[in-house]
């Protein structure tokens, strides 16, 4: 009996085994899918609760979508069979990952941890984990696809289509900081990119961004949360003594007491340094104000480790070669373009390229996992002191193509603003008369870059409950509004809008009518994941979008936290009363496959999964061109099938078996339900996440290959300790640069 959480890291050659229905005849080609399976620590997913030795595992309750990638390659070669290949991909930081692990006394020193959403060695540096997404692509000098895998802190690497085996990191360590970058001074640095690169199938462009934020950045943050790893023995027993002081006070009332002073000081992780605490508010002698004081001095000596620098925002063009064309982007006045959250999702059309500030906001409260171990306490105090909320609307920049000439190295940039909050988008290829179409995914208060934690709470009434067993590390997704899909038309060179259209269905909820066998219909809860015909293809680019699918999770009661709940509680986007939202979350929505009317701007068709089914990675496959499909009239936007990966419950909790399960829908009749289901007792995974349609597998050509060892022993020479520098040369030489050689 399978948790819902967990993933297998056995790397599979399997044929899958029909559950229900037939393999369609005329389904071809090959689909990758990326998905996260744990650390070299697990040995998959969930992470354990105490390591092999018995202590407080730090792992514990990391979320799901922080781990190594293991790639799924399904092939539609033969017919009548789908076969599974899988393999874990290791880049150079996985091998020094892989000889630092927990149970080794040599490089114990060098040990990675899981920051939260990232997992990081305070010396040797950032894994590039490349567990997000896969872009494939064709060079202008051959004609073979190849393919990326890719992450937002990482350079992308080339994966072998074939064997699934890491190639080659696109550009050097040295190309990827870029000028004056101030990236910390580790052998592993810290390249924040795009999880989607933008491949342009008929110039043959790669476009990608590489950006450093203000003086709060993404490092600094982690070096305050080096500093409280570093410090946590202090931190407990400050409030160890504390508890000693005055026994009588309830670890409780302290949390209260937390939570009341976050509350009025609005404390979070972008203006902590200038809160003041109510030094005079006749509490100075009170246990609380001296522990709150206590914590506040030591915050501020973490907060002065941030480095004062200028935001920093490139453009990045690769077409294959040793060379990367870059261009500093700026605001039209020429200040820099500060990052605030992300920039997990970039765009093109014909003439532009599109980049956006994504909702997946990147602050000290998600890069702190489980900093005590044993004591969830001090884990809650903490986030409420640097929580951040995401933010309620987009920023969008718009780069002209025809400003990217090599004889300037400064590019001037349109700004839009959208009025919500989105992370993933598509763009229409034309764009006539200079207007963008663009279709958006609005995760209307639903933080995806939250987690639940282990001492969370779920929101109950009249009393929040535990979380459920073996949940923690799910995404904390409840939803706190119902989502939209957007679309907007841009008139790029005159600076307007000229269509914003946000859809949204709640489906068919009857507010007397908690029964789960109730049908809700289509609906718009939990949009995430779509896809489309050629969505991100090799050969064809996407001239005009008429339909989109996508994955709408539903609302999960076991998803929404106390603390999401109160995060979000005044979202100013609001469509759907609170007090519905809170009826909605204790009834719970099944998930739904739906199909989008990009003209109409509705959902035409849909399929609504049975309550506690959970569909993940979805992705538009094409109907093989047949003597018999040629004869009808199709619309080829939906003349294919769409593919979903899925996470299904059978029986009733707590004794449910969550099932893995391959369903593929034809993709011009949904609700007919799935034409296929497939299934294998060793294909375990939990978090998959984006994938890609080629249509075949050939042998690369390229002779395109970053030499590791002499880009990573460059890094190591950057060093300053000599003692340093000779240790990470023994390290480096001994147990990643073999496998590379």
């Amino acid at each position: 009996m399978l948790p819902l959480v967990s993933a297998s890291r056995e790397e599979l050659d399997i044929e899958l085994l029909v559950k229900e229905g037939q393999i369609p005849t005329d389904i071809y080609g090959h689909i990758f899918v990326n998905s996260s399976v744990g650390s070299v620590n697990s040995n998959g997913l969930p992470y354990p609760k105490t390591t092999s030795d018995g202590k407080a595992n730090s792992e514990y309750g990391t979320p799901a979508l922080n781990g190594d990638s293991m790639i799924f390659r399904f092939d539609f070669d033969k017919t009548g069979k789908i076969n599974l290949k899988s393999r874990l991909l290791k880049p150079p930081s996985y091998y020094a990952d892989l000889a630092s692990k927990q149970g080794t006394a040599r490089y114990k020193k060098y040990g990675f941890s899981n920051m939260g959403i990232s997992r990081i060695s305070f010396e040797l540096g950032a894994r590039n984990l490349l567990s997000t997404a896969i872009t494939p692509f064709k060079t202008k000098n051959e004609d073979c696809i190849r393919m990326l895998a890719t992450s937002d802190l990482g350079r992308p690497f080339e994966i072998d289509i074939n064997t699934l085996k890491i190639i080659t990191p696109i550009g050097t360590n040295e190309q990827w900081q870029a000028k004056n970058v101030p990236f910390i001074d580790w052998i592993f640095p810290i390249h924040q990119t795009s999880a989607h690169p933008s491949f342009d199938p008929i110039t043959k462009e790669l476009f990608t961004v590489n950006y450093v934020k203000g003086s709060k950045n993404i490092a600094s943050l982690i070096r305050i949360g080096e500093g409280l790893i570093q410090k946590r023995n202090s931190i407990k027993n400050h409030f160890k003594h504390a508890f000693l002081q005055a026994s009588e006070i309830s670890k409780n009332e302290i949390y209260t007491y937390f939570t009341k002073l976050h509350s009025r000081n609005n404390l979070n992780s972008t203006n902590l340094e200038e809160s003041n605490f109510a030094e005079n508010d006749n509490q100075e002698n009170n246990l609380f104000q001296k522990t709150s004081t206590w914590l506040k001095k030591r915050f501020k000596n973490l907060t002065d480790l941030q480095t004062e620098a200028e935001p920093i925002l490139y453009l990045m063009k690769w077409e294959g070669d040793e060379r990367i064309h870059t261009w500093k982007l700026t605001q039209e006045d020429g200040t820099p373009i500060n990052i605030l959250q992300c920039m997990h999702q970039t765009s093109l059309s014909k003439d532009y390229i599109l980049l956006i500030d994504a909702s997946f906001k990147v602050g000290l409260d998600v890069l702190m996992n489980n900093p005590f171990p044993q004591n969830s306490n001090f884990n809650k105090v903490l986030r409420e002191l640097v929580a951040s909320k995401q933010l309620p609307y987009t920023k969008m920049y718009i780069v002209r193509r025809q400003d990217l000439t090599e004889d300037i190295d400064t590019v001037k940039v349109k700004q839009f603003h959208i009025p919500i909050e989105t992370i993933h988008f598509t763009t229409n290829y034309e764009n006539p008369n200079g207007q963008v179409t663009f279709y958006t995914a609005n995760n209307a208060g639903a933080c995806l870059a939250e987690w639940v934690r282990y001492y969370d709470k779920i929101v109950n009434f009249p009393k929040d409950t535990p979380i459920e067993e073996g949940t923690a590390g799910i995404l904390a997704v409840g939803e706190m509004d119902v989502a939209r899909m957007g679309k907007f038309v841009i008139d790029v060179e005159n600076e307007k809008f000229i269509q914003e259209k946000l859809y949204h269905n709640i489906g068919n909820i009857k507010q007397e009518n908690t029964e789960t066998s109730q049908k809700i219909g289509a609906h718009t809860w939990g949009v995430g994941l779509y896809t489309h015909r050629d969505i991100i293809s090799e050969t064809i680019p996407n001239s005009e979008i008429k339909h989109i699918y996508w994955q709408c999770s539903g609302i999960e009661h076991r998803r929404l936290t106390r603390f999401v709940y109160n995060s979000y509680k005044d979202y100013p986007n609001r469509i759907v009363p609170l007090k519905d939202i809170e009826n909605y979350t204790l009834q719970e929505i099944p998930a739904t496959l739906t199909c989008l009317d990009t003209d109409k701007m509705e959902i035409i068709d849909f399929y609504e999964f049975p309550q506690n089914y959970e569909i993940r990675s979805l992705q538009f496959i094409p109907r093989k061109d047949t003597k018999a499909n040629s004869v009808k009239k199709t619309i080829p936007s939906t003349d294919g099938y769409i593919f979903c990966m899925m996470v299904n419950g059978k029986g009733q909790k707590p004794n449910t078996n969550y099932e893995r399960e391959i369903w593929i829908f034809d993709a011009a009749n949904l609700q007919k339900g799935a034409v296929c289901i497939l299934h294998h007792p060793s294909l375990i995974y939990f978090f998959t996440l984006h994938s890609a349609w080629i249509p075949y597998l050939e042998k690369r050509k390229s002779d395109y290959q970053v030499n590791i060892r002499r880009d990573y022993q460059s890094q190591i020479e950057k060093l300053s300790s000599k003692k340093k520098r000779k240790e990470l040369h023994k390290f480096m030489n001994e147990y990643v640069f073999p496998f590379f050689d």
